[in-house]
């Protein structure tokens, strides 16, 4: 698959020093066992519905010392292995967002009892130059991650993207409005990094006693902004289950 996780992955490791010779991109069926047949590594970055569809293709390539990394949502390890008609291969599901390109993603990571420590370790080794990686515990767990860091990025658009639109209507221009809210996120991390001090503490310089900060944030509380922002996540994760039983259904 080569669609925006895909790309992002793939731009990633050109930077960590991998060689565009040793990287084969395959986006088209009938293409894929090709692609497979000649790789040691091979990331399925697939939609959950197309998973199957792409295991029926490459799995008559697929051989026990080969590592298939899948970064389809929703498709657990036990069933990446049904549609791969065996237990024996060596399977990792990962769980990126799209800052991957940069070096800087977060990366949930799992791996079935085939992978051994040698492989785990050099499959982390590579990965944790794309950014942070989290080990997960079970398929469930890499699902909630996914809702926090794989779906966070798009959280973070949506609210730059209102506060932006706070600046239209105070009469901003688009191109001065993006470079604000830009550098008033950049800004924002980069203090947090470089204090060391929490979430809840930058929240606190700023929001001073009585100030005009506080007022904001207090109405923000009270239209139950934490509450709202919860329900969205769980919703999503609902789905990610439903999704995930009619895989499994359908398997």
């Amino acid at each position: 698959g080569a669609g925006h996780i895909g790309k992002a992955i793939f731009r990633g490791l050109l930077k960590t020093g991998v060689k565009r010779k040793d990287i084969y991109l395959s986006n088209k069926s009938g293409k894929n066992g090709k692609t497979v047949k000649n790789s040691e590594i091979i990331f399925i970055c697939v939609k959950p519905k197309v998973v199957k569809e792409v295991f029926g293709e490459i799995k008559s390539y697929l051989t026990e010392n080969k590592i298939i990394i899948s970064v389809a949502a929703c498709a657990s390890l036990n069933l990446l292995e049904k549609y791969a008609g065996t237990e024996k291969y060596k399977m990792v599901r990962i769980m990126p967002n799209i800052p991957v390109a940069y070096n800087l993603g977060v990366i949930g990571i799992l791996f079935n009892t085939v992978v051994n420590d040698e492989e785990k370790k050099n499959i982390r080794k590579t990965l944790s130059k794309l950014g942070i990686l989290v080990d997960c515990r079970d398929d469930e767990q890499l699902d909630r991650l996914s809702m926090v860091s794989g779906c966070g990025t798009g959280y973070v658009g949506y609210f730059m993207d209102n506060l932006e639109n706070v600046a239209k209507t105070y009469g901003f221009n688009r191109k001065k409005r993006k470079q604000i809210v830009l550098a008033t996120f950049e800004g924002a991390i980069r203090h947090l990094m470089e204090t060391n001090i929490s979430f809840s503490q930058l929240v606190e310089e700023v929001a001073t006693p009585g100030g005009i900060t506080e007022e904001v944030i207090n109405h923000l509380k009270k239209k139950k902004f934490f509450e709202n922002l919860k329900s969205g996540v769980d919703r999503g994760y609902d789905k990610v289950q439903k999704i995930a039983k009619i895989l499994e259904g359908g398997e």
